[in-house]
């Protein structure tokens, strides 16, 4: 069986970009043909807010649990890390479509919350932080009182 490179990256990358800034002139984001060499890769993120908690779950195939860190500051929570390509440098790739290397997402978070209380689980490629929403400060009623003259 023979492979077939079908897109020289040292013909396409051009045209790659050429289409990329006009899909960017006119949709406001990224086209379709972007080419993986230039990209730097962000995991995808899905937020859920529940009545106690958000639940973040983030996308992370071929990350390990040591090059993840998790920091809360100032409602900004910030997810770092990097998936590291196991294989050798030397390997002769035909085509290569995974995105490798660091990432940094940022989430502000305009709710208080119990910091102290942030939970996050990495099972099976997926991060899945909680972070539980702070009491909210219950109104209360005050009472009026009067004061009475004493009469003689």
């Amino acid at each position: 069986m023979t492979f077939v490179r079908l897109y020289p990256a040292k013909h396409v990358n051009g045209v790659s970009r050429e289409i990329d800034q006009v899909f960017n002139q006119l949709f406001g984001g990224p086209s379709v043909f972007r080419n993986n060499v230039d990209q730097k890769w962000q995991p995808r993120v899905d937020v859920v807010e529940t009545a106690d908690a958000f639940v973040l779950t983030a996308e992370l195939p071929g990350v390990n649990k040591d090059d993840l860190a998790i920091r809360f500051e100032d409602g900004v929570l910030t997810l770092e890390g990097e998936r590291k390509r196991s294989d050798a440098e030397n390997t002769n790739y035909l085509r290569s479509e995974t995105v490798y290397g660091k990432f940094n997402r940022s989430l502000k978070v305009n709710t208080r919350v119990k910091e102290d209380a942030i939970d996050a689980r990495f099972e099976n490629g997926l991060l899945t932080v909680s972070i539980p929403k702070a009491e909210e400060v219950k109104p209360r009623e005050i009472k009026i009182k009067t004061s009475r003259a004493k009469t003689k």
